[in-house]
């Protein structure tokens, strides 16, 4: 399976967001992340991927260490989440008309580097002001 699969991406926003809570949340937080990806799910829960999955894999365990997090993903499907399934399409009018005091916010994801002898390694976001580094 190439590693430009929607899988990929699925997995890609699960790491983002996880990197996202890190710099905002104290050590020792529980932090739950929903997918509509049962793929995703399966390979956070059991921290096992194919070889093109693992960088990614690895970069939450490491996250996860630095932040001493604990981290559960969960499935929800796609039908019963309207807010994911409209920001997912780009209707932003219709995430407003279903939550109305919901902030959107862009984000940098993380970008993956490969390089010829080397594993495919993952670049973090650029540090925000006041954002501390993985």
């Amino acid at each position: 399976m190439p590693a430009t699969s929607i899988i990929f991406y699925e997995v890609l926003a699960v790491l983002s967001a996880l990197y996202d809570a890190h710099q905002l949340l104290f050590s020792h937080s529980k932090i739950v992340i929903y997918t509509d990806n049962f793929t995703t799910v399966a390979m956070f829960n059991s921290l096992r991927a194919l070889p093109e999955y693992n960088c990614i894999i690895q970069t939450a365990i490491d996250i996860l260490l630095k932040g001493r997090h604990d981290l559960r993903v969960l499935h929800v499907s796609g039908e019963e989440n309207e807010v994911a399934d409209a920001l997912s399409c780009s209707h932003f009018m219709r995430v407003m008309s279903l939550q109305p005091r919901l902030w959107i916010l862009s984000f940098e994801p993380f970008v993956r580097v490969d390089h010829q002898q080397l594993p495919p390694l993952l670049q973090p976001p650029r540090v925000k002001l006041g954002a501390q580094s993985v």
